[in-house]
């Protein structure tokens, strides 16, 4: 850069977090399918209301650059996808919290603190969204396989109810197991 040429300093994407406890949750800018991402990032409370995000990170060398921000970042192909899959074409979606954005993956001593929040992350979450990527041939398969099990688990489950003495099939009694293997020791 020349001497007449003003540098100008680009401000840092993460700052630290006010409060050890607090979480970092994005908005996703409204976006026609085929326009980049833009997120905005800010800090909340574990308390606030989100959507957590889980997701396969994929390739970390398969990256996109999207703006964060309003500065240039770089996630993985499948968060890509995934976002792509939440956002409205005319009005910010959000806030949600993912990780490889809302934690700040540089800093080790963040990292390490989030990390050990995670649990109460996703547990305080009012909803936990699951991306395992884009359909394959073969996904379908999957899905039928998951079928049969809830089918067979249901089938399992009526028969121990239905062996389960009457007075104890529909038991209001948290502690029921008691009931069937000490009997009179709950009472």
């Amino acid at each position: 850069a020349s001497k007449d040429e003003k540098q100008v300093a680009v401000p840092p994407v993460y700052y630290r977090l006010s409060e050890p406890i607090n979480i970092r949750l994005i908005h996703i800018a409204p976006g026609a399918p085929y326009e980049p991402i833009a997120l905005f990032m800010f800090e909340a409370s574990p308390n606030d209301a989100y959507q957590a995000l889980s997701y396969v990170w994929g390739d970390p060398r398969a990256t996109l650059p999207i703006t964060l921000n309003d500065r240039p970042f770089k996630i993985t192909s499948n968060l890509d996808t995934f976002l792509r899959r939440l956002r409205h074409p005319t009005q910010p979606t959000g806030p949600f919290w993912a990780d490889a954005i809302c934690i700040n993956q540089k800093d080790n001593e963040e990292k390490s603190v989030q990390v050990a929040m995670m649990d109460k992350i996703y547990s305080s979450a009012s909803k936990a969204i699951v991306w395992l990527g884009e359909e394959e041939e073969d996904t379908h398969l999957a899905f039928e396989l998951i079928k049969t099990i809830a089918a067979n688990a249901r089938g399992i489950m009526e028969t121990i109810v239905n062996a389960l003495p009457p007075q104890l099939r529909y038991s209001t009694s948290t502690n029921w197991a008691a009931e069937i293997f000490h009997p009179g020791l709950t009472q």
